[in-house]
C-alpha cells in the first residue's frame, strides 16, 4: 500500500501500529508502537478483532488502503485485558484496549454493547470510543451513533482489575447492512427523549458534554447509558453524575426523561487562565418549556443560555468540579437566588488516597473529620479554601468502612468510604 504515510528514515517507519496499554508501553510512547521496515516482517498477519492505528500519506484526495483475504462469515473472538493499576498518570498501564469490526459489513453499536456491557466492559465505559482525527468520540445505548465500520477501530474500558483478561465476541447477528461514514448516526425523534449538549469554547477548541433524558435514565450510574471520558482524551468540559458521584467524568450522562423539568447537574470545566472561555448550547432538544441556566457558583451568577452564551475570562486556571451547575427547571432564576455547593469525597478502588472537590465555592476554611467503623475518630484537619481538589493520603490505614464529614459554614457532607 503505497499509500500509507512513512518517515523515509533509516529503518523506515510506517504509519501503522497497534495500542498497548501496559504501564511500560505508557511511560515510553503512550502505548503506541509504529511498525518499521526492519519489524514488519517478522509481525505476521493482521489479527482479525484487533485495532490498529493507520494513516495515509494525504498527498492526494482519495487515498485509500486495501485490505486483501477471506471475508469472515462466522463469529470472532479476541482477548483483551486492563492493566489499569488505579494510580492515574501518564505512565501507569491503562484499562482501554483497542479493537476493530472484524467484517466487512457494519456491525450494530447497541448489539455490540449489549451483547459485553454486564461482564467484559467496564461498568463506566460500556460505550464505544472512536477518533474522529481531532478527539474520541463516545457512543453508547443513548447516543445517535448506531453502526460501525466494516475495519473501523475503537477503544473499549475492559472490566476487572489488574491483569484481568476477558473475551469480546463479534458475532454475525450484530452485522448491519445499513450505515454510512465510521460511525453512521441517526437523529433519533423518538416520544420521551430529549437531548442536550453543553459545548465549551476556548481559543478555537470547541467540546462538548452530551446530557441524555431517556426512560432508562436515572441519577446514578446507568450501565450502557453512561459513559465515562476515555482516560487519556482532552476533555475541557463533563459531567458528573448528579447521584452516587464517586469522582468519575462522564462525557455521555442520561437521566431520566420524566423528572427533566426538576434537575442540578453538575459540570467540570479546565481552562486556562487569561483566555476568554464560552459555556453554551450546541444541541438541545428538550421542550420548548423547560428553563435551563447555567450557574457559575464563585461569581455567584446564574445564566439563561436558552438565550445567550455565557463567557469569561478566568484570572486564574479552572480545573475540575464544584464552580459550574446546569439547572434544569420551569421556574425563572436569578443571580444570587441559589448557590450550589458540591463538597465531595470519594476514594478510588486502588488509590491510596481520598479526593476532597468543590472546595474553591466554599467561603471558610473546610474541616474534615473521618471516623473508622467503630465511631472512632482517626482524622481531624482544616483545609483551606483557595484549592478546589485536594487529597488525603490513607496509607497506614487499616482496611475498612470509614465515614468522613466535611463541613464549611452551612455546608455539610457525611459519606460512606471503603479503604482497601
Amino acid at each position: 500500500n503505497n499509500d500509507i504515510a512513512s518517515n523515509g528514515s533509516s529503518p523506515t517507519t510506517y504509519a501503522v501500529g497497534y495500542y498497548t496499554n501496559t504501564a511500560g508501553a505508557s511511560s515510553t510512547n503512550g502505548g503506541w508502537t509504529n511498525y518499521n521496515s526492519t519489524t514488519d516482517d517478522d509481525a505476521g498477519n493482521l489479527i482479525s478483532g484487533k485495532g490498529y492505528q493507520m494513516s495515509t500519506d494525504g498527498t492526494s484526495t482519495g487515498s485509500e488502503v486495501n485490505f486483501e483475504g477471506t471475508v469472515l462469515t462466522s463469529s470472532v473472538a479476541i482477548t483483551v485485558t486492563t492493566n489499569e493499576a488505579g494510580n492515574v498518570s501518564s505512565s501507569d498501564g491503562t484499562k482501554f484496549e483497542l479493537i476493530a469490526n472484524p467484517y466487512a459489513s457494519y456491525i450494530s453499536t447497541s448489539d455490540f454493547i449489549n451483547a459485553h456491557k454486564d461482564a467484559q466492559l467496564h461498568a463506566s465505559h460500556a460505550a464505544v470510543y472512536g477518533w474522529d482525527g481531532v478527539q474520541y468520540d463516545t457512543y453508547n445505548l443513548a447516543s445517535p451513533g448506531n453502526n460501525i465500520a466494516p475495519g473501523q477501530g475503537f477503544m473499549i474500558g475492559v472490566r476487572g482489575s489488574a491483569g484481568t483478561s476477558q473475551t469480546i465476541t463479534f458475532t454475525t447477528s450484530m452485522q448491519n447492512s445499513s450505515g454510512s461514514g465510521d460511525y453512521s448516526e441517526y437523529d433519533p425523534m423518538d416520544d420521551n427523549r430529549a437531548e442536550l449538549f453543553i459545548n465549551l469554547n476556548q481559543n478555537g477548541s470547541d467540546k462538548e458534554s452530551k446530557l441524555f433524558f431517556l426512560d432508562q435514565g436515572t441519577d446514578g450510574l446507568d450501565v450502557g447509558y453512561d459513559a465515562a471520558t476515555i482516560d487519556f482524551g482532552n476533555y475541557s468540559i463533563y459531567s458528573r453524575l448528579v447521584a452516587d458521584d464517586e469522582g468519575v467524568n462522564m462525557d455521555i450522562q442520561t437521566l431520566a426523561y420524566s423528572e427533566m423539568w426538576n434537575k442540578v447537574i453538575p459540570l467540570g470545566v479546565n481552562a486556562s487562565a487569561g483566555e476568554e472561555i464560552t459555556l453554551g448550547i450546541s444541541h438541545r432538544t428538550t421542550p420548548a418549556d423547560l428553563n435551563i441556566y447555567l450557574e457559575d457558583a464563585l461569581e455567584g451568577t446564574m445564566t439563561d443560555i436558552k438565550v445567550g452564551d455565557y463567557t469569561l475570562t478566568p484570572s486564574s486556571t479552572i480545573n475540575g468540579v464544584g464552580r459550574f451547575f446546569i439547572h434544569m427547571t420551569a421556574d425563572t432564576m436569578s443571580n444570587g437566588e441559589i448557590s450550589t455547593s458540591m463538597l465531595n469525597a470519594y476514594k478510588e478502588v486502588n488509590a491510596n488516597f481520598i479526593t476532597l472537590e468543590g472546595l474553591a465555592t466554599q467561603s471558610n476554611n473546610i474541616n474534615v473529620s473521618l471516623y473508622n467503623i467503630l465511631g472512632k475518630k482517626v482524622l481531624d484537619t482544616s483545609i483551606s479554601n483557595n484549592v478546589n481538589t485536594h487529597t488525603i493520603s490513607t496509607l497506614g490505614m487499616a482496611s475498612g468502612i470509614y465515614v468522613i464529614e466535611l463541613e464549611s459554614g452551612n455546608d455539610r457532607l457525611t459519606k460512606k468510604l471503603i479503604i482497601q
